[in-house]
């Protein structure tokens, strides 16, 4: 598994490019959130998935989902390649739940 040396991603707000051990991570109960050296805004979060899917919020891998609001690029062991993961562009929004009257 690549490091978070590793990783880069661009940061919205900043538009600076950014690998994941620049990034300030903050523990929240579960989740490990990235929030942007320059304290921008928050950019990954490590989660444990929800019992009900939210379409665009993010990927499984194994027992985390990964949210990313940009692409995330690592690297491939042996490789001068990266590989891609999508910005799941739900990620940062909160869920609203609905109510019935």
């Amino acid at each position: 598994m690549p490091t978070d040396e590793e990783i880069y991603t661009s940061f919205p707000t900043c538009k600076e490019k950014q690998r994941l051990n620049e990034a300030e991570v903050v523990r929240d109960s579960e989740d490990s959130v990235y929030i942007c050296r320059n304290g921008c805004q928050p950019i990954i979060v490590v989660s444990t998935p929800e019992s009900e899917a939210w379409s665009g919020r993010g990927y499984r891998i194994g027992t985390h989902v990964i949210l990313n609001a940009e692409n995330l690029h690592l690297p491939i062991i042996g490789a001068t390649k990266r590989i891609l993961i999508l910005a799941s562009h739900a990620t940062l929004k909160k869920k609203v739940k609905s109510v019935a009257n």
